[in-house]
C-alpha cells in the first residue's frame, strides 16, 4: 500500500488517508479505504468488512473498538446532502479487511504485502529494543552479584572465625540453618 492511488484527484497512500479523532487516536474512513483497496461498490467492500469483523471477534478483540460505526455526509443532486454508512477503522481493522478482502484484486495483494512488511519491521524493532535491554540487565545482574558476594564473604569470614577447619578456603550460609564450606579437600553443606 505504499503504491499511490488516485483518490479525489490526488495521489494518496494508506498512511496519507489516516485521520485523527478529537482524542488524537488514528483511524481510517472505510469509504476512503474502499477506493484504495480497489472496490468500486460499497456492498462488495462491506462484505469484506463483515468477514474482518468476524475475524476480529473470533480473535478475542472487540469489533466495536476497531470498527466504529459512523456516517459520512455526501453531496448529491442540486447541492443537497445525505448521510451514507461508514466506519472509522483502526489500523488493526484495516489489516483484517486486507486479509479478508478479494485476493484477486491487485490492491488487496499490495495491502497484504504492506501489512506483512510492517509486521516484520515491528518484530525487528521489538527484537532490537530487547537486544538493547540485555546489556543493561547483564550489568545490573553483575552489580547485584558483586553486592551479594561481598555480603556472603563478610558473613563467611565471621562464620569461619567461629569454627574454621585448617584447610577452609571459603564458607557462606546457604539458608538459615546450613552453610556451604569450600576447602582444599572439597565442599560440604553443614549445619551452622
Amino acid at each position: 500500500m505504499t503504491e499511490e492511488i488516485t483518490y479525489a484527484g490526488q495521489q494518496l497512500t494508506f498512511e496519507q488517508l489516516k485521520q485523527l479523532n478529537p482524542h488524537g487516536a488514528e483511524y481510517w474512513s472505510a469509504r476512503d479505504l474502499q477506493t484504495l483497496l480497489g472496490y468500486s461498490q460499497w456492498r462488495r467492500f462491506e462484505e469484506a468488512i463483515k468477514r474482518a469483523t468476524v475475524s476480529c471477534e473470533t480473535s478475542g478483540n472487540s469489533p466495536d473498538y476497531h470498527f466504529a460505526g459512523a456516517g459520512k455526509l455526501i453531496e448529491h443532486g442540486k447541492g443537497g446532502k445525505r448521510e451514507i454508512p461508514d466506519f472509522h477503522l483502526s489500523r488493526f481493522a484495516c489489516y483484517l479487511i486486507a486479509q479478508n478482502g478479494d485476493p484477486r484484486k491487485p490492491a488487496i495483494a499490495l495491502a497484504q504485502k504492506y501489512f506483512a512488511v510492517q509486521t516484520r519491521r515491528q518484530e525487528l524493532s521489538d527484537d532490537a529494543a530487547h537486544d538493547l535491554e540485555r546489556p543493561e540487565l547483564r550489568e545490573q545482574t553483575k552489580e547485584e552479584f558483586k553486592a551479594l558476594s561481598g555480603a556472603a564473604r563478610r558473613n563467611a569470614s565471621s562464620v569461619a572465625r567461629r569454627r574454621a577447619p585448617p584447610d577452609l578456603i571459603f564458607q557462606f550460609p546457604c539458608n538459615f540453618h546450613h552453610a556451604v564450606s569450600i576447602s582444599q579437600s572439597g565442599f560440604r553443606v553443614a549445619p551452622m
